[in-house]
Formats: structure tokens, sequence, C-alpha cells
């Protein structure tokens, strides 16, 4: 991804790169099992690539290619979804607007035995390759899709389609409200389980995001959200062609998972981030680096997730609010700044996001201490802590 990013101009090109690269290099991955999805976008066009390796006796001494890979594009107007799984299906590299492919996409195959021309049936890439009939995939992929198109009535027992056109337009909140879902409302919702039901009332210990001795403990069995309670990170990439160079790419970052975390902007004419948010230095502990400050709270709400869990939300969701409020104006602000002077732009851009950056990790670090004294030292109510707030600067 490094390498095309440093090199492409374009998802197509970024394709072709990576495939070029993995062909000539040789990708390696647990064959057959594993593999790697990709997901590449460039405001324009958007795809999903998908990459194996060529098999386990291959070096880079042999004339064929050193990994096979297939792309597709995602429709305009059209939402996909990969949940750790292959997820193209028929493909025909005569469309080469919606396919690209690897030279040996039908001779490998082929000659490992997984497919054959003989038989009749259309190659279909993710039978070929990574027949795949995981559960925990399938009913994250169902979920995302059925929160976009309730209408379709689909299942996750059924074969799912490749993309579906959303009910009505999606907004960058309701993206990250999708990386946040918890199953809530679904049959597959744990926090709903008789077994967290407490005097007719559900217990203030009914979580979807304990680890699993806690689960054995009360006898129920989750499924797996498309949250990841156990992210080190989480992250949506935007992308808006009609912005100034500056502002065309947006990561909406956060350490922790995409279900406790803040979402924060990073504009793509950002050039300077704090030094301790480059790296998560996990093996630390240290409390004060940003990875720390941002992940406990939602590790230490699990203790009493009904009760903690909306106070978490009243600190990250105006902050939240805010941000995408000001990514509105911020087009306007940039253009005050002066004609091409990408000094000045570049220095209120790192400033810009030096402050909110420093903003939630201060937050989200004194929200570590409510949860300590309200739910793990046991001094509450005896010792208030008061809800923390996100103090952003004034904008613009």
């Amino acid at each position: 991804m490094t390498l095309a990013l440093q090199r492409a101009r374009s998802a197509r090109e970024a394709i072709q790169i990576i495939g070029a690269l993995a062909e000539a290099y040789g990708y390696h991955s647990p064959f057959p099992v594993d593999g790697e999805q990709l997901a590449i976008g460039d405001g324009t066009e958007t795809w999903t690539m998908e990459i194996f390796g060529p098999g386990p006796d291959w070096t880079p001494d042999f004339d064929e290619p050193g990994a096979v890979w297939c792309a597709q594009r995602i429709p305009d107007g059209y939402v996909g979804i990969s949940a750790n799984r292959s997820r193209i299906g028929e493909i025909d590299l005569a469309d080469s607007d919606r396919f690209l492919a690897s030279s040996n996409v039908f001779s490998l195959a082929e000659a490992l035995g997984w497919w054959s021309p003989e038989t009749g049936e259309a190659f279909k890439w993710s039978d070929a390759y990574a027949p795949d009939a995981c559960r925990r995939c399938a009913i994250r992929e169902w979920r995302a899709f059925d929160l976009v198109a309730p209408s379709l009535g689909l299942s996750p027992a059924d074969p799912l389609p490749f993309s579906v056109e959303p009910d009505r337009p999606l907004s960058t909140s309701d993206v990250m409200a999708i990386q946040r879902d918890l199953l809530e409302g679904t049959e597959f919702d744990v926090t709903a389980d008789p077994s967290f039901v407490v005097d007719g009332e559900r217990s203030p210990l009914a979580c979807p995001m304990c680890r699993w001795p806690f689960y054995d403990l009360v006898g129920v069995s989750p499924e797996r959200t498309i949250n990841n309670a156990r992210s080190s990170f989480s992250c949506l990439y935007q992308t808006r062609t009609d912005q100034p160079s500056e502002l065309i790419g947006c990561a909406w970052f956060g350490f922790g998972p995409a279900a406790t975390t803040c979402y924060m902007p990073v504009y793509s004419g950002v050039t300077v981030l704090p030094a301790d948010w480059g790296s998560e230095q996990v093996a630390t502990g240290d409390l004060f680096l940003p990875f720390w400050s941002m992940t406990l709270p939602g590790y230490l709400a699990s203790a009493q997730w009904q009760d903690a869990y909306p106070v978490l939300c009243a600190v990250r969701d105006p902050a939240e609010e805010a941000f995408m409020e000001e990514q509105s104006a911020l087009a306007a602000v940039l253009a005050q700044l002066g004609d091409g002077d990408g000094a000045h732009i570049a220095q209120y851009l790192n400033e810009y996001t030096l402050d909110r950056l420093l903003a939630v990790e201060k937050a989200f670090g004194d929200l570590t201490t409510r949860f300590l004294v309200d739910y793990y030292v046991g001094l509450a109510p005896f010792v208030s802590c008061p809800t923390p707030v996100v103090e952003l600067p004034e904008f613009p």
C-alpha cells in the first residue's frame, strides 16, 4: 500500500502497481487459507482488490507470477463490504471498467484443480481461491448491508451481493455508525440475552465488548460485531475531489475500537503530527501516551457498560459534530490564507489538527479518571468527577 501511494495517481493505477510488485517479488501468505483485501479509492473510483500467494513451492526464480490477484470496482452510489473473507465472485475480464486481474487468474486455479473450464461452470474467484462459509464474516457483512439498505430484506444465511445501493445517501457520520455497530436491536444483540436480565431489567453489566471468559461465566455466546472490541485503532478514509488539494483526503482516525474511540480529522495537507501519535508503544503501558489515554475509557466502560457508554458518547459525540461542522468551512478558511501560499496553509492545518488531537486526548484521559473512580476504585458517590468536555479552540 505504501509503495502504491508513493507512485500511483489513481486507484486503477495503484491496483496495477500493487499487482505488478506482488507478481514480481512474490506475495507471502499461508497458502491457500489466507490472503489480503484492499479497499482502494481516489475520489472518482473505488475498488476492492484481493491478493493470494502463488502456492507453497514458488520462488523468485520461477517464470510464473508470484501472486494471483483480482480487483472489482464498486459501482458509483453503491456500498461494498469485506469482513475478512473474499467477496469477489464471477468475473468478466472483458469488462475492464469493472474488473482487473493477474494473468494467471484462471490458469493457477486450473493447475491446482480448483476449477476447470471443462465443467462448463462459470469461474468464480472466491469459490476457486477462498471458499468460506464463515458465519462470523457473513453476519458482519449482512449487518452493514442491512443498515444501509434495509428495504432489501437480506439475511446472513443467504449469499450476499457484492455491493448494494443504499436506501438513502450516506454521510460520513452514517459510515462511522456502521463501523461502531454492535448488533443492537437485532436477534444477535448479546446485551438482550435473558442472562443479562435481572429483576426484569437489563443489568448494567450487559456489555457487547467484554472478554470471552466473562461471557462463558454468564452463559452467552455473542456473535462477532462490525466493531472489533480488540482494535488498536479505527479509521475512515474520505475523499472529496471538489476540495482544494490540501483537503481532498481526510483520515478520520482514533485509537481503540470504533465503538469507543473519537474520530478526529487528519487532512491530506497536514505535514506534522505529535511525535507520540506516530507509534502506539503498547508495551510501555505509559498512560500518558495517546494510545492508552484514548483506549482505556472503552475498556473501563465494560465494567458498567449500560451506565458508562452513554457517558463516553456524551464526551465524544459533540466533538465529532464540531469537526463535521468545521469541515464544511475549512475550504473558505484556507482560501483566505492566500492564493497558493502552501506554507501558510500547511502551518494552519498543522496547528488546527494538533489542537484537536490534543483536546480529545486530554478529555479521554480525564474520562479514564472518572471511570476508575466510578467503577473500579469505589469512591463514588463520595468523590465526584465531572463529565469531561473536549475543549476546542475557537474556529476559524
